[in-house]
């Protein structure tokens, strides 16, 4: 039952199967180390697109802002934001907070997909980028590097999966 389990988690190429059969797994007595090596094994047969998308979505979270006394990462701020939401979702309607969460929430559900579409992941991608120029433009105008270097991150993984899926489609077409 455990290795049907298993294979099913292969071929669907889920990973949130492969957490659900190790979960399972150690419900039946096995250890809960099995659940974390279904998801290591999962993530080592990854593509590396989806290995970029994976890291572009946590990177998404490192952005840091520091204004008067306050200084806080873009996770501790999405956090206030998801608490905002709750008790006045009029409070937080703003497109530089809106479009990263939008941009965010696409690249999650692009993870969990066998077979993503390129321009999807692009509108996620955009949606954060929106977010983190501005950020990134703050910080050079202040000179505050720690704001500007927080950000960097995620331009690069941004750039490695923008060369991966559209400049080397043209490398071939040239004399």
């Amino acid at each position: 039952m455990i290795n049907s389990c298993t294979r099913l988690a292969d071929e669907a190429g889920s990973w949130l199967l492969h957490i659900l059969c190790g979960f399972k797994e150690y419900i039946s007595g096995f250890k809960l180390i099995t659940c974390g090596f279904n998801v290591l094994k999962y993530f080592f047969k990854m593509k590396k697109s989806n290995i970029i998308v994976l890291l572009l979505f946590l990177t998404s979270f490192i952005g840091y802002l520091e204004w008067g006394e306050r200084q806080e990462f873009i996770f501790q701020m999405e956090f206030d934001i998801l608490q905002k939401l709750v008790v006045n979702p009029s409070s937080i309607i703003h497109p530089l907070v809106v479009l990263p969460l939008i941009g965010q929430i696409i690249l999650l559900l692009a993870l969990f997909k066998t077979n993503t579409n390129k321009y999807l992941v692009l509108i996620g991608i955009f949606g954060i980028f929106l977010l983190f120029a501005m950020i990134f433009i703050v910080g050079a105008l202040t000179l505050k590097f720690k704001i500007m270097f927080s950000v960097v991150p995620f331009f690069i993984l941004a750039l490695m999966w923008l060369k991966t899926h559209f400049l080397n489609q043209n490398k071939n077409t040239l004399p």
